[in-house]
């Protein structure tokens, strides 16, 4: 997600980004102030349901009454349970991104080719294995954020003949494998006799060089 977001805001005029840049950090230095002084009240507030005020000589029956000895204990353990659903929380989101964050396109984009910062009309294709990416314009949204360009086209589907196959090849500049195609590389390997699985290939009359970034 934080990849995203710099993808946008790399896009996006300067003056903009760091107005926006400015707005999220100070709404979220609001809300962890609110959270933290909501967090005092409530520790003072419970603190307060006891009737013995100094800690030393607290007891089980330091309480007022058995209300607030009830709502104590009951706040106690509420407090107790959500602190260690944030905790496994935490946990389970790193774990993700260790481990399945791998597999998301922009982090499959930056190990495949190196970012682009300046804008561009370089024409690339981006290969994607997966339908519903291409479909809801996804890889081709994520494509042209990290590759700068206003002319980057997502497709999953190869299932054509090798001259259509060299035809759609030849409408671009670049060619982007972020994950291994069954179909594409099939009709590579047929077509011009190559075998690719991942990478960045710039597009040449005798097929694909491959090549590290996209020349501006």
């Amino acid at each position: 997600m934080y990849h995203d977001i710099e993808m946008y805001i790399v896009s996006m005029p300067y003056a903009e980004a760091i107005l926006l840049d400015g707005s999220e950090r100070y709404l979220s230095s609001m809300v962890i102030l609110n959270l933290l002084l909501a967090t005092m009240v409530l520790v003072v507030a419970m603190d307060r349901a006891s009737f013995e005020q100094d800690v030393n000589k607290r007891g089980i029956r330091s309480f007022s009454n058995v209300i607030t000895k009830n709502v104590y204990q009951l706040s106690s353990l509420v407090l107790m349970l959500f602190a260690s659903i944030l905790m496994f929380s935490e946990i389970n989101g790193i774990k993700y991104n260790n481990t399945l964050g791998k597999e998301q396109l922009p982090v499959q984009l930056k190990q495949t080719a190196q970012q682009s910062t300046q804008y561009n009309h370089q024409k690339i294709l981006l290969v994607d294995p997966h339908f519903n990416d291409v479909n809801n314009y996804y890889a081709g949204y994520v494509g042209r954020y990290y590759f700068f360009s206003d002319q980057v086209v997502g497709q999953e589907n190869f299932m054509m003949s090798q001259a259509e196959f060299k035809n759609t090849i030849k409408q671009y500049d670049y060619v982007v494998l972020p994950e291994w195609h069954r179909t594409f590389t099939t009709m590579l390997e047929k077509t011009y006799y190559q075998d690719y699985k991942t990478g960045l290939f710039k597009v040449t009359k005798d097929g694909l060089q491959k090549v590290n970034k996209i020349n501006v």
